[in-house]
């Protein structure tokens, strides 16, 4: 972090003690939840806006480093972390006041609804400070707001091309209002000598009716004249009128697609802070279970998996290269298959065969691959296990359990 020492700073806030353990206060709860709190209960202005309260000088960092240092400061009781923590409870006291005694039961069928509907910060806040949740239904919960993160980041990327396809149009209708407008102008012009020349036919009329020595065939030629001079300006008026109304379309669809584009611009910006917080979760989960020993041996108690075949049925085909990352980076070599059996057994039987370890997550994953697993499993006795979730953590424990376990 550029000139930020966060170590420093978080030191030099006041340690202040608690007199209350009805809830988990902010710096209780599981240090992995620390991110996700800040990156879904928080946003960047809330953030900044107690930063400046309690006088931290912050006006020379990026977005990402005042997230960094929010992290940071949760890991001990102090000023700031006690400032968030209060911040959190009156923001959201609404959704403490009303499910922060549920027993698990009903805050999981109530956690249900709210992520069918998106509506989850404050229920995620009432969550992880909850005494009477099991870790395991926490830790369940984290995984729901993981995933919802990687399906918000695929419509974001949905509306970023329509968002360029909307910048496309409006730069096409900019220059058809540029044009509509030239044309009026020019329009406007010929009316306006049309109407010089009427002008001065008429008085010539005038003239010669005055004259006792006019010439009716003149006068007759003269009126044709003016009678088709007329005729043009009306014809000249309809134009420019019609002009007037293309452009006052043309307007109106620019203004209708500026608005859209404001909001896309604002989803897009909400969309990349969720990003970029899924990223760093990702190249965390993978930096923290790599393993770099050139002497590992199967009998010490290391992660690495040590060549060892790992085969994942199911799951999350886009999550294929996350999967093969983890693996890999444990010291694993990866096989996968999509859990879809059109093709018959046999080709997951092979795989089953030369593989060491299988995993088969069953909340992305059909009923008959399952059980296909396991019938295969068993007839030919090799170990396999069945995951309860797809996501990259769920994998990644699976498989650090897997490399600590004697091979024989």
């Amino acid at each position: 972090m550029n000139g930020l020492n966060t170590t420093n700073r978080v030191n030099q806030l006041q340690l202040i003690p608690d007199k209350s353990k009805k809830r988990k206060r902010m710096w209780e709860i599981s240090n992995d939840l620390f991110c996700s709190v800040c990156g879904t209960c928080l946003d960047l202005d809330e953030q900044r806006m107690i930063l400046k309260k309690l006088h931290i000088d912050h006006k020379a960092y990026s977005d990402h480093e005042i997230h960094a240092f929010m992290v940071q400061t949760l890991y001990s009781e102090n000023k700031l972390s006690r400032r968030l923590d209060s911040h959190l409870n009156d923001k959201y006291r609404y959704e403490v006041f009303q499910f922060g005694n549920y027993d698990e039961d009903q805050f999981m069928a109530v956690w249900q609804d709210h992520m069918k509907s998106g509506d989850i910060c404050g229920l995620y806040w009432a969550a992880v400070t909850h005494t009477g949740l099991s870790e395991a239904t926490v830790h369940r919960i984290f995984c729901d707001v993981h995933m919802l993160s990687h399906l918000n980041g695929g419509k974001a990327r949905q509306e970023k091309s329509e968002y360029d396809r909307l910048l496309c149009v409006n730069s096409e209708l900019s220059a058809k209002l540029q044009q509509e407008k030239k044309s009026r102008r020019e329009l406007a012009k010929e009316l306006a000598s049309s109407e010089r020349v009427r002008r001065s036919l008429e008085i010539k009329v005038q003239e010669l009716g005055k004259s006792v020595s006019a010439d009716p065939h003149e006068l007759l030629n003269a009126n044709i004249t003016i009678d088709r001079l007329v005729n043009e300006g009306c014809q000249l008026k309809d134009s420019l009128n019609q002009a007037e109304d293309a452009r006052r379309e043309s307007l109106e669809l620019m203004q209708i697609v500026n608005k859209e584009k404001g909001r896309l611009e604002s989803e897009l910006l909400v969309q990349k802070e969720i990003n970029l917080q899924l990223y760093q979760e990702i190249a965390s989960l993978i930096c923290n279970h790599y393993c770099d020993r050139t002497d590992c041996s199967q009998d010490e108690c290391c992660p690495n998996l040590c060549e060892k075949r790992v085969l994942v049925v199911g799951g999350l085909t886009k999550f294929k290269s996350f999967y093969r990352d983890v693996v890999e980076n444990l010291g694993g070599n990866f096989e996968y298959h999509d859990g879809y059996l059109q093709s018959g057994e046999k080709e997951l039987e092979c795989l089953i065969k030369k593989s060491d370890i299988i995993l088969c997550p069953v909340d992305c994953n059909s009923h008959g691959a399952c059980l296909c697993v396991k019938k295969i499993c068993n007839r030919i006795n090799k170990p396999y296990q069945m995951l309860p979730s797809s996501s990259l953590s769920s994998i990644s424990y699976a498989l650090t359990a897997a490399g600590k376990l004697d091979p024989s």
